[in-house]
């Protein structure tokens, strides 16, 4: 059974009296102040014009008071504490295992805490839940931790924003004497206004310079405060964890013999619940078993059943289409049927034509035959017809001659 955690403990320093006593306190402490500067001018001048000199420099001064006032309180409640601390470090000394006593109780008022700081709430927390469930006590130190520092830190909250709002006074005091000092600056007359203009700047330096100052000694104040916490902090759970260790170590004989009654109890029942668990398994295997083979098999059916449907769906779309195909080739067929015909007709014819051809050269061969053997012939008759005109012009002559001949005998 998970227990209940722990609520976080409640911090004396983050109420509304704690808040009441530190105004009071800075009040007071700020009107001593200024009472002191009036009381004595001659030898608090230099402070006069630091603190005194503004209203930004009242209200600087006044946050200055009240960061320093809880801080001085905060350093006041951890010295407070770290006493409360010791005091239980020697309460654990008194239970350590190397004494007689084996009193594993402890105390919640051990030392005669008081309720209100975080050592003495977390000792009595400690001590409720180490009587209540010790088991878990470890894991919630560890929450408890996270806790306690994130506590100290959310105390100084308002600190920090006083730290912060001390330099914006500051700043907001040098833009407030910078305008007061261009404001000053008359050019009709700049020999009067100097003055005016050098108080302003005054004005600006001195709010700024005692912001810087106040804020410097809170942040060490600051600092010194938070290592103090964590030193505590970290002793505070060093001490939780040393008691919590001397616990376990009186209660180890009393565990060993409630560890070894829970194994034995805890394997009675695991063996008790294995048996159980394998016979309804094995019940329950079964009956899974034979559902899934009776859901196989109608499965194997219901899809032997559809690819069959499927196979004779798909042989007769096949037909189908193949006879559409063929269907369509028929007219194709025909027509190459019908231009194999042509091609065969023309192929005879043009053999034809080859023949004829080779004719026609045979023809043409002997007609260049003749052609030339009538040329020879015609050759030799001009040869013939030059050797009748040879022999008639010889004919001729013969009659001149014969002529010529008698006409001279005759003569």
């Amino acid at each position: 059974m998970a227990s209940k955690p722990t609520s976080p403990p409640l911090s004396p320093f983050q109420n509304w009296k704690f808040h009441a006593w530190i105004l009071t306190l800075t009040s007071v402490l700020t009107v001593t102040w200024y009472l002191t500067l009036a009381a004595w001018p001659d030898y608090t001048a230099l402070f006069s014009r630091y603190t005194a000199g503004h209203p930004i420099e009242y209200a600087e001064t006044f946050l200055f008071f009240w960061a320093a006032s809880a801080l001085c309180s905060y350093l006041v409640r951890q010295q407070w504490e770290f006493r409360h601390l010791r005091r239980l470090q020697l309460s654990l000394n008194a239970h350590a295992p190397n004494q007689q006593d084996r009193d594993t109780r402890f105390s919640p008022a051990c030392g005669e805490l008081e309720s209100r700081s975080l050592v003495s709430q977390r000792w009595q927390q400690f001590c409720e839940r180490l009587n209540r469930d010790p088991d878990s006590l470890s894991h919630e130190l560890s929450q408890w931790d996270e806790e306690n520092a994130q506590l100290r830190d959310s105390e100084y909250t308002l600190i920090r924003y006083f730290i912060w709002a001390i330099p914006i006074l500051g700043f907001l005091g040098t833009v407030i004497g910078i305008t007061q000092a261009i404001g000053s600056v008359q050019p009709e007359e700049i020999t009067n206004s100097i003055s005016g203009v050098t108080a302003g700047l005054a004005v600006a330096f001195d709010t700024t310079a005692v912001a810087l100052v106040y804020s410097l000694a809170l942040m060490l104040l600051l600092f010194l405060c938070q290592r103090r916490d964590d030193l505590l902090l970290r002793s505070l759970a060093n001490l939780l964890r040393t008691a919590l260790d001397i616990y376990h170590q009186k209660n180890h004989s009393t565990k060993l013999v409630r560890e070894q009654d829970l194994v034995a109890l805890f394997e009675q029942c695991y063996h008790k619940h294995l048996q159980f668990w394998q016979q309804a398994f094995a019940e329950q295997w079964q009956a899974h078993i034979r559902q899934a083979c009776d859901h196989i098999s109608t499965e194997l059916d219901r899809w032997r059943l559809m690819f069959h449907e499927t196979e004779q769906r798909w042989h007769q779309e096949w037909q189908a289409r193949h006879r559409e195909l063929l269907d369509s080739y028929k007219p194709l067929i025909a027509r190459l049927q019908e231009v194999t015909r042509s091609l065969v007709s023309l192929s005879n014819q043009l053999a034809q034509a080859q023949q004829q051809a080779a004719e026609c050269l045979a023809g043409e061969e002997r007609m260049l035959r003749l052609q030339a053997s009538l040329h020879q012939c015609l050759q030799s008759l001009a040869q013939a017809d030059t050797l009748n005109k040879t022999l008639h012009s010889l004919t001729a002559a013969v009659h001149l001659l014969t002529s010529r001949v008698e006409i001279s005998r005759a003569a």
